[in-house]
């Protein structure tokens, strides 16, 4: 994709997202990754870099497939605008090892 297409793409995603959101927010992710020791604590301290939380257990649930090989994290969090939200979805779907984010 070519750098205009992307920042189109990117403003449409963030009107989108400003449309349906009235930001600040709770707003949840969905991360789906290799059962890796270590990446629960690299995703967590990634949106903690992003959004200055720190998160606790009320903001984030686990759950193993049934072959253990994934892992699901369910991220339930403040962000202050949709700026964030595009720039989590980017940086935790470039994570090594992560499969899908949504």
């Amino acid at each position: 994709m070519n750098q205009p297409s992307e920042e189109l793409e990117r403003e449409r995603l963030k009107t989108l997202l400003e449309s349906q959101h009235a930001f600040p927010s709770r707003y949840t992710f969905k991360v789906i990754f290799h059962s890796i020791d270590g990446m629960e604590a690299q995703i967590c301290a990634v949106v903690a870099e992003a959004t200055g939380l720190q998160l606790g257990p009320h903001e984030v649930s686990l759950r193993k497939s049934s072959g253990a090989r994934f892992t699901s994290m369910t991220l339930d969090i403040e962000v202050q605008n949709a700026e964030t939200v595009l720039d989590l979805y980017k940086t935790l779907g470039g994570l090594e090892n992560v499969v899908s984010c949504f």
